[in-house]
């Protein structure tokens, strides 16, 4: 068979098999997710230590049966301090977007911008840890009470799995594929620069530790 044919039969194998495969996973039956276990977090990540914590709250619980929310208050040596949120559901649906939610509650959100978990000078080297997923910063202003805050979050990877991924994940391991959205908020009151610089201090920290939660037990 002449090469130019046979890479034309091959692209139109790949076609149809994708086409199948995007046509099946439409059929498939929604595969329900295993909650991942947050409240096996340490209270002690590195130097930072939790000095409170607080279960979700009654408007969550109404918003997202389906979710579970807690809340954990860490501050390191120099008295900096970071509100740590982590959601976790058994539907993928569960899962809500910032954007949406700060508006709601009156937020002003300044700027959106793609970042990462780890600051750019302290990129993991290779094989040292679960890879980290793409992250956002929000820089945010509640106008009414003059507060600046500035939002890091990142959901875990096995959320970024379509239906058909889930479903042979599932059949293959008898396990259930689990999700997690991480936060952590810092107060801007000192500039945005600064509470970003702290929020990814603890993030690096934190997130092997939050990555080994949606890990069966």
């Amino acid at each position: 068979m002449h090469k130019g044919s046979l890479y034309y039969l091959i692209a139109a194998v790949l076609l149809v098999a994708a086409f199948t495969a995007n046509r099946a996973s439409g059929r498939l039956p929604d595969v329900k997710l295993r909650q991942a276990n947050i409240m096996l977090l340490p209270h002690r990540i590195g130097s930072w230590t939790c000095v409170r914590e607080a279960a979700e709250e009654e408007i969550e619980h109404r918003a997202v049966p389906a979710a579970v929310f807690h809340r954990w208050y860490f501050r390191d040596l120099q008295g900096h301090e970071v509100e740590l949120l982590l959601e976790t559901a058994s539907e993928a649906d569960g899962y809500h977007n910032p954007t949406v939610c700060m508006t709601a509650q009156n937020w002003e959100i300044v700027a959106k911008i793609p970042t990462s978990v780890h600051p750019e000078n302290q990129t993991p080297a290779a094989g040292s840890g679960p890879p980290a997923p793409p992250a956002t910063l929000m820089r945010m202003y509640l106008r009414d009470h003059d507060l600046k805050e500035i939002l890091l979050y990142w959901h875990t990877r096995d959320l970024q799995l379509d239906k058909l991924h889930q479903f042979v994940t599932h059949d293959m391991t008898g396990i259930a594929p689990s999700c997690l959205f991480v936060r952590i908020a810092a107060n801007a009151a000192q500039g945005y620069d600064q509470a970003t610089a702290i929020a990814q201090r603890f993030a690096t920290d934190a997130f092997p530790v939050v990555a080994s939660l949606t890990q069966p037990r």
